[in-house]
């Protein structure tokens, strides 16, 4: 059980998840949820998907996107 960084009372739970980036979906990806405070975490091999996705998709950069939480 992971308990979230983010708040104290939130506990991460794996999930897939839309990623959102410049309201594009670039689809569902494996992250880290927290029940309480929806804090999302994506592992660096999940944001090299995510970032190989919007390459294909024609954007230049990922680094300021959301999930759509």
């Amino acid at each position: 059980m992971n308990k979230c960084d983010e708040c104290p009372k939130g506990i991460l739970h794996q999930k897939k998840v839309d990623y959102i980036l410049l309201g594009q979906n670039l689809g569902k990806f494996d992250a880290l949820v927290c029940d309480a405070c929806n804090e999302t975490i994506f592992s660096g091999e999940t944001f090299t998907l995510v970032e190989k996705k919007a390459k294909e998709k024609g954007a230049t950069t990922v680094m300021c996107a959301s999930t759509g939480n």
